[in-house]
């Protein structure tokens, strides 16, 4: 199967979907390159910080260097995990605030539920303006 590549998009394209698309009246890139098995198993999952390009003058395809982030976005990567780890320390909790509420925990659900109480107050201490030297608390096992 043919695959494809786009500049404009940042896109992998297989011919099954340009066909999809061209049957379903969907625009479709007007950049693709025909890619290699090989380019497309390559460069299908970038490096850090890497980007795929199809280098048109010398009709491959190569990494470039994506721009550093700015404050700003490396704040707004440093919230969005600041939140998922919020989530996940919440969603371990739920189960065990009730037992506890019930009076049906054990021991070990006690101590569960107090590592994951701790975690929370200490991830919602965590300021994120200090990227990059956040020191992340461990998550309890």
């Amino acid at each position: 199967m043919k695959k494809y590549f786009s500049n404009s998009e940042n896109s992998f394209y297989l011919q099954e979907t340009i066909d999809s698309y061209i049957a379903e009246d969907i625009a479709i890139p007007e950049d693709l390159f025909e890619v290699t098995e090989d380019e497309y198993i390559t460069y299908a999952v970038s490096p850090d910080r890497k980007a795929p390009h199809y280098n048109t003058s010398r009709k491959c395809m190569e990494w470039v260097d994506l721009p550093a982030l700015s404050q700003e976005e490396l704040i707004a990567n440093a919230e969005a995990l600041k939140a998922f780890k919020m989530s996940q320390a919440d969603d371990a909790v739920k189960p065990l605030q009730d037992a506890v509420d019930t009076k049906m925990a054990t021991n070990d659900e006690s101590e569960k539920l107090l590592a994951w109480k701790r975690y929370r107050v200490l991830l919602n201490r965590i300021d994120t303006s200090s990227v990059p030297d956040i020191e992340w608390p461990d998550c309890p096992s």
